[in-house]
């Protein structure tokens, strides 16, 4: 049995697979020639692998250049909801790494500066309402007790 866990998917996943972790890479090769700290560099990791990988990939099985359209619902339902880390600064350290990881995407051609700009605009005029529903969903949660 091989450790691909993509090994049964059709050519085409393993290739978008392959092609994401590839970007992921050249990213972090980026922030890294910046002179970002190490640290910096892993949290970023973090952010796009779960946006890129977790999401993306194996929720759509599609292209980060695609993903644009689905920054709202990842970072309204998703984020929110599955990272169990999620808190109003992580929340805004991911919308730090999507604006940047985008504007990275442009830098490369991958994308055009109309898509960029409607990435970043998208992040920028819903921010705080996507806080707003991390604190009222914490509120949420630590009433459970109340429904018995």
């Amino acid at each position: 049995m091989s450790d691909d866990i993509f090994s049964d998917e059709p050519d085409e996943y393993q290739e978008l697979q392959k092609r994401n972790e590839d970007l992921i890479e050249a990213f972090l090769s980026k922030l890294e020639s910046q002179g970002m700290s190490s640290s910096t560099v892993d949290r970023h990791y973090t952010n796009i692998y779960f946006f890129l990988i977790i999401f993306m990939f194996n929720h759509y099985g599609t292209s980060a250049e695609k993903g644009i359209r689905f920054i709202p619902e990842f970072m309204t339902d998703f984020f929110i909801r599955r990272a169990m880390w999620a808190t109003e600064k992580t929340l805004n350290s991911m919308c730090a790494t999507l604006n940047k990881f985008y504007q990275f995407l442009h830098e490369r051609g991958e994308i055009t500066k109309g898509d960029m700009a409607f990435a970043q605009s998208i992040i920028k005029y819903n921010r705080q309402d996507w806080v707003e529903t991390l604190l009222s969903d914490d509120e949420d949660d630590g009433n459970w007790h109340d429904i018995f």
